[in-house]
């Protein structure tokens, strides 16, 4: 790994972290909706570069900054699966299990939609720059 590859990563996490953090405070009141929002809202950024990395030439670059660094500093596994036993100790099986089953499932067609919604979008951009 090179310096630089690093330097980006290390920037991504921050900002990501810094916002996951802010997030959580903001939502401190709703436990866990913090962590679910950040998750989801993660699985939609996702998607979306996975999406745009795939047509872009600094796709390296892109992915390490936002992917690995910012996604990774703002969605929380272990926070999650910690949330997922408190709220299963201290509200029962059933909301702990709604609790997964919301993260998951939501996880999943955000990413979907966040790859889907880059595509569109390249296409828009793409037929608007024919039209110039």
């Amino acid at each position: 790994m090179r310096k630089r590859e690093l330097i980006f990563v290390g920037v991504g996490g921050f900002l990501g972290t810094g916002m996951r953090y802010l997030l959580g405070k903001w939502m401190s009141d709703f436990h866990p909706i913090g962590t679910l929002l950040a998750n989801l809202i993660g699985c939609l950024l996702i998607g979306f570069l996975a999406s745009a990395t795939v047509q872009t030439r600094n796709r390296r670059w892109t992915w390490l900054l936002f992917g690995t660094g910012f996604c990774g500093g703002f969605t929380t596994m272990s926070t999650l699966t910690s949330e997922l036993v408190y709220t299963g100790v201290a509200r029962g099986l059933f909301y702990s299990a709604m609790y997964l089953m919301v993260t998951l499932v939501g996880g999943l067609l955000l990413t979907w939609c966040g790859y889907e919604l880059h595509s569109l979008w390249n296409k828009r951009s793409s037929k608007e720059g024919e039209g110039s």
